[in-house]
């Protein structure tokens, strides 16, 4: 899954709206065919979906979810000639915010959000009196009164370790 944006968050309804590229991918030696020189691989549209068997997929906690169509529909399905199938669809998401929040529970007025674009992983923080962005890190700051704190540290824990950074 490649996150695009996180949008919408509701501390009201306790929501956001997700939109994303998902990919799946499967064998089905049905599909599989001879290779040839220049053909190893088939790109095909949407409309060819209807004539495949394609695995159930179900987003826990979604309150509704779309298909993004802007002319045509953004999904494409590639066919491997040894039948491994890659299927990519790009959704839009309205989902409970506990699913992607389910340690945040803090003051707000005392803590803020923070997210690196390129791992989209929401961490939380000491208070900050504005919107920054330094290094490509993004700040979410509630509509709260502002207070004259500054932040100087930031500790982010990663699939591959920990990192700090420091601000001045």
């Amino acid at each position: 899954m490649y996150v695009l944006s996180i949008s919408s968050l509701s501390e009201v309804q306790m929501d956001f709206t997700l939109d994303f590229y998902f990919r799946q991918f499967w064998t089905d030696p049905r599909l599989a065919f001879r290779k040839r020189p220049q053909v190893e691989m088939l790109s095909v549209g949407s409309e060819f979906i209807t004539n495949i068997w394609v695995p159930d997929t179900f987003f826990v906690n979604e309150k509704t979810s779309s298909f993004h169509k802007a002319t045509t529909s953004n999904e494409f399905i590639r066919i491997h000639h040894s039948g491994s199938i890659t299927r990519s669809i790009r959704r839009l998401l309205l989902q409970n915010r506990n699913v992607l929040l389910p340690d945040l529970r803090c003051d707000i007025s005392s803590s803020t959000l923070f997210y690196y674009p390129s791992e989209r992983h929401w961490r939380k923080i000491a208070r900050t009196e504005k919107m920054i962005s330094l290094s490509g890190l993004f700040y979410y700051v509630p509509e709260v009164q502002k207070q004259d704190i500054k932040m100087n540290r930031v500790h982010s824990a990663r699939l591959n370790g920990t990192r700090s950074q420091t601000f001045d």
